[in-house]
Order: structure tokens, then sequence, then C-alpha cells
């Protein structure tokens, strides 16, 4: 499951009293998350939100759109370094699946020191993993190349779909979710 979001300016009558006018007004921006099949490439499950919405905090509604609504199994969750926390890999370990998402760069271990030994701090076990992983591979574009990260980029085309305007990909998408619930 490949998951992104992206970002959409809401047309409405701030627009019209900006070119009526020409007074300038703060833009109200919104979000849509969505979550992909890598084979099929298509839309599992979406989310919109606005703006202010951290992307981290949608993965578990895209994961229980996909997992428990849609009856899909999901191997493993790829995303950017915005899906990559402690919660998220708690939530996607409750789902028997993993996560492929990059740490920042200055990612540290989470160790405690037990009978004079380093250990993993609980839920930092995965996490703690991929820091090493990237250290022994050479570094994070390595590692990326290792664990085929790159594939990621396959949802960012759902964004920029048959040359429609974004909010008309989202007008479709909101269409679509309902239709799905009525045919459930």
């Amino acid at each position: 499951m490949l998951i992104d979001s992206s970002g959409f300016k809401v047309f409405g009558e701030g627009e019209w009293k900006v070119r009526k006018h020409g007074k300038d007004k703060r833009r109200t921006w919104r979000e849509t998350h969505i979550a992909l099949d890598y084979d099929t490439r298509d839309i599992l499950g979406f989310t919109n939100t606005s703006a202010h919405t951290h992307d981290n905090t949608q993965l578990r509604s895209l994961l229980k759109q996909v997992v428990q609504d849609n009856k899909c199994k999901v191997k493993t969750v790829i995303g950017d370094g915005a899906y990559e926390s402690k919660g998220n890999y708690k939530l996607v370990a409750s789902f028997h699946t993993s996560i492929i998402a990059p740490p920042n760069k200055n990612a540290i271990y989470h160790y405690d020191l037990k009978d004079d030994k380093l250990i993993d701090i609980p839920s930092y076990e995965e996490r703690n993993k991929v820091i090493r992983a990237i250290q022994r591979i050479g570094g994070l574009e390595e590692w990326k190349n290792s664990v085929d990260y790159h594939r990621r980029s396959l949802v960012e085309n759902a964004f920029f779909t048959d040359g429609k305007p974004y909010s008309v990909i989202v007008l479709n998408l909101e269409k679509m979710k309902l239709n799905i619930r009525s045919n459930a």
C-alpha cells in the first residue's frame, strides 16, 4: 500500500472577492491523503483534512479503510518521512504489516540499558533496525534502493490524473466513497 497526501486550494467566495475588488485574503487549503494499491494502482482509501493536519495522523484511518472496510490484505505500507513515527510503527504492527518510511537524516537509536547491555526500547525495535540497516548499507539513498522505496512515487501520479483539476478529482473521490458505502 502506497500512501501520500497533496494539498489543494479551495475556490469560493474568497477568490471571487479578490478578483472583483482586488483585496488580498488568506486562501483556504485542504489536504487529501490517499492509499493506493501498488499492483493495481487503485485508490483504496482516502481522507480529506485541513492543511494543518499532519500526515502521520491519517495512517490509522487509511489502514482502517483498506483493511477493515475494503477487506484488503496489506503486506507493507510505503510512505514518505512524514509517516515515520513511533506511533505508526506500533500501528502497522497491530495490522500485522510493516512500514517503509525513511527516518530523519539525524535519526538516533532509542536504547535502554538493562543488565549492562543496550536493548531496543519497546516499540522502537523496527525503527532501530532501519537505522542500523542505513548505517550498515552506507547511507539513506542506498537503503532506499535496497528496500525499493522509490516505488512510493507511483502514488503521486494519482494526484495528476487525466489532466483534470485536482478539485475535480477530489469531488470524484468523495462520490466514489459514497458509492462504496451505499454498495456495502
